[in-house]
Protein backbone atom coordinates (compact mmCIF):
# COMPACT_ATOMS: atom_id res chain seq x y z
CA UNK A 1 0.00 0.00 0.00
CA UNK A 2 2.89 2.36 0.72
CA UNK A 3 4.41 1.81 -2.72
CA UNK A 4 1.72 4.02 -4.27
CA UNK A 5 1.70 6.88 -1.75
CA UNK A 6 2.64 10.40 -2.76
CA UNK A 7 3.44 13.62 -0.93
CA UNK A 8 -0.26 14.48 -1.15
CA UNK A 9 -1.51 11.17 0.32
CA UNK A 10 -3.77 11.66 3.35
CA UNK A 11 -1.87 11.22 6.60
CA UNK A 12 -4.61 8.94 7.98
CA UNK A 13 -3.87 6.41 5.24
CA UNK A 14 -0.15 6.48 6.01
CA UNK A 15 -0.74 6.17 9.78
CA UNK A 16 -3.24 3.37 9.21
CA UNK A 17 -0.80 1.40 7.06
CA UNK A 18 2.00 1.87 9.60
CA UNK A 19 -0.36 0.72 12.39
CA UNK A 20 -1.30 -2.37 10.38
CA UNK A 21 2.40 -3.01 9.72
CA UNK A 22 3.17 -2.78 13.46
CA UNK A 23 0.28 -5.04 14.45
CA UNK A 24 1.45 -7.61 11.91
CA UNK A 25 4.97 -7.59 13.35
CA UNK A 26 3.55 -7.92 16.86
CA UNK A 27 1.40 -10.90 15.90
CA UNK A 28 4.21 -12.76 14.15
CA UNK A 29 6.64 -12.87 17.10
CA UNK A 30 4.90 -15.57 19.13
CA UNK A 31 4.46 -18.02 16.22
CA UNK A 32 8.12 -17.60 15.23
CA UNK A 33 9.30 -18.48 18.74
CA UNK A 34 6.78 -21.33 19.01
CA UNK A 35 7.96 -22.80 15.72
CA UNK A 36 11.62 -22.60 16.74
CA UNK A 37 11.03 -24.21 20.13
CA UNK A 38 8.55 -26.89 19.03
CA UNK A 39 11.02 -28.44 16.61
CA UNK A 40 13.67 -28.99 19.27
CA UNK A 41 13.99 -31.59 22.01
CA UNK A 42 12.62 -30.35 25.35
CA UNK A 43 16.04 -29.94 26.94
CA UNK A 44 17.13 -27.58 24.13
CA UNK A 45 14.01 -25.41 24.02
CA UNK A 46 15.64 -22.55 25.93
CA UNK A 47 18.57 -22.46 23.54
CA UNK A 48 16.21 -22.43 20.55
CA UNK A 49 14.21 -19.54 22.04
CA UNK A 50 17.40 -17.60 22.78
CA UNK A 51 18.74 -18.08 19.26
CA UNK A 52 15.38 -17.02 17.81
CA UNK A 53 15.29 -13.90 19.98
CA UNK A 54 18.89 -12.99 19.14
CA UNK A 55 18.24 -13.49 15.43
CA UNK A 56 15.16 -11.29 15.63
CA UNK A 57 17.10 -8.51 17.37
CA UNK A 58 20.01 -8.66 14.93
CA UNK A 59 17.59 -8.77 12.00
CA UNK A 60 15.74 -5.73 13.32
CA UNK A 61 18.98 -3.77 13.75
CA UNK A 62 20.22 -4.67 10.28
CA UNK A 63 16.78 -4.02 8.81
CA UNK A 64 16.68 -0.51 10.22
CA UNK A 65 20.19 0.20 8.91
CA UNK A 66 19.34 -1.13 5.44
CA UNK A 67 16.02 0.73 5.40
CA UNK A 68 17.77 4.00 6.21
CA UNK A 69 20.38 3.35 3.53
CA UNK A 70 17.81 2.53 0.85
CA UNK A 71 15.64 5.52 1.70
CA UNK A 72 18.61 7.88 1.95
CA UNK A 73 20.10 6.69 -1.32
CA UNK A 74 16.83 7.14 -3.18
CA UNK A 75 16.70 10.76 -2.02
CA UNK A 76 19.71 11.69 -4.12
CA UNK A 77 21.43 13.40 -1.20
CA UNK A 78 18.49 15.72 -0.54
CA UNK A 79 17.08 16.31 2.90
CA UNK A 80 14.15 14.12 3.80
CA UNK A 81 11.02 16.23 3.80
CA UNK A 82 7.61 16.21 2.24
CA UNK A 83 8.87 13.88 -0.48
CA UNK A 84 9.72 11.18 2.08
CA UNK A 85 6.83 9.00 0.92
CA UNK A 86 8.23 9.09 -2.62
CA UNK A 87 11.80 8.54 -1.46
CA UNK A 88 10.71 5.47 0.50
CA UNK A 89 9.13 3.65 -2.46
CA UNK A 90 12.27 1.53 -3.13
CA UNK A 91 12.24 0.55 0.55
CA UNK A 92 8.60 -0.57 0.43
CA UNK A 93 9.24 -2.59 -2.72
CA UNK A 94 12.23 -4.24 -1.01
CA UNK A 95 10.07 -5.10 2.00
CA UNK A 96 7.33 -6.47 -0.26
CA UNK A 97 9.89 -8.69 -2.02
CA UNK A 98 11.22 -9.91 1.32
CA UNK A 99 7.67 -10.67 2.42
CA UNK A 100 7.09 -12.77 -0.68
CA UNK A 101 10.35 -14.62 0.03
CA UNK A 102 9.18 -15.33 3.60
CA UNK A 103 5.87 -16.72 2.32
CA UNK A 104 7.73 -19.00 -0.13
CA UNK A 105 10.11 -20.23 2.61
CA UNK A 106 7.20 -20.79 4.99
CA UNK A 107 5.39 -22.81 2.33
CA UNK A 108 8.46 -24.95 1.68
CA UNK A 109 9.11 -25.50 5.38
CA UNK A 110 5.61 -26.82 5.97
CA UNK A 111 5.69 -29.55 3.32
CA UNK A 112 5.72 -33.29 4.04
CA UNK A 113 9.42 -33.34 3.12
CA UNK A 114 10.20 -30.73 5.79
CA UNK A 115 8.22 -32.67 8.39
CA UNK A 116 10.05 -35.91 7.58
CA UNK A 117 13.41 -34.14 7.72
CA UNK A 118 12.56 -32.65 11.11
CA UNK A 119 11.66 -36.08 12.49
CA UNK A 120 14.91 -37.56 11.15
CA UNK A 121 17.14 -34.77 12.49
CA UNK A 122 15.45 -34.43 15.90
CA UNK A 123 16.97 -37.60 17.40
CA UNK A 124 20.42 -36.57 16.18
CA UNK A 125 20.17 -33.39 18.26
CA UNK A 126 19.00 -35.15 21.41
CA UNK A 127 21.59 -35.70 24.09
CA UNK A 128 22.57 -39.32 24.60
CA UNK A 129 21.16 -40.83 27.73
CA UNK A 130 23.77 -41.77 30.33
CA UNK A 131 22.03 -44.75 31.86
CA UNK A 132 23.64 -46.62 34.75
Amino acid sequence: MLTVTTASSPILIVVGVFALFGIGFGLVNAPITNTAVSGMPNDQGGAAAAITSTGRQIGTSLGIAVAGSITGASGGGRKIGASFLLQAHPLWWTIAGAGILVVVLASVSSTDWASRTSKEVGPLLAEPSHGS
